[in-house]
């Protein structure tokens, strides 16, 4: 199970894994990031990719295991119950969502709904 606690300081990242969510540019952005916030954690809750980018889940996974902050990435790459989501995404400090195209659907609802700040790309 993800281990985060309201005092932990968390990223979150949701939606459908794919290039375009751009998930990948945070995950190596995270050591810098590191540097600056101690204990950083970056929560990912994302439905696994569609079969069209099956490659890039397997590029994403390798990714995560190259991290030198790989133990402080934790991900669910499938759907989860609505009571689960809600109660992870509430142990986020912030949600980033950097996508490069799409749009956040029911996302920016839910992070606004639990008060927690967004940043988003500009879409």
């Amino acid at each position: 199970m993800v281990k985060t606690t309201p005092s932990t300081p968390t990223i979150a990242l949701c939606g459908r894994l794919r290039p375009t969510k751009g998930f990948h540019r945070v995950v190596s952005l995270l050591p810098r990031l590191a540097r600056k916030i101690n204990g950083l954690r970056l929560l990912i809750l994302a439905l696994p990719a569609r079969r069209r980018y099956g490659v890039y889940q397997k590029d994403f996974n390798a990714l995560v295991r190259k991290s030198p902050l790989r133990r402080s990435i934790h991900y669910r790459f499938r759907r989860l119950p609505a009571g689960l989501y809600r109660k992870l995404l509430s142990t986020a400090g912030v949600v980033v969502l950097p996508y490069e195209a799409g749009a956040w659907g029911h996302i920016l609802n839910d992070a606004i709904r639990l008060g927690k700040p967004v940043i988003s790309s500009d879409l």
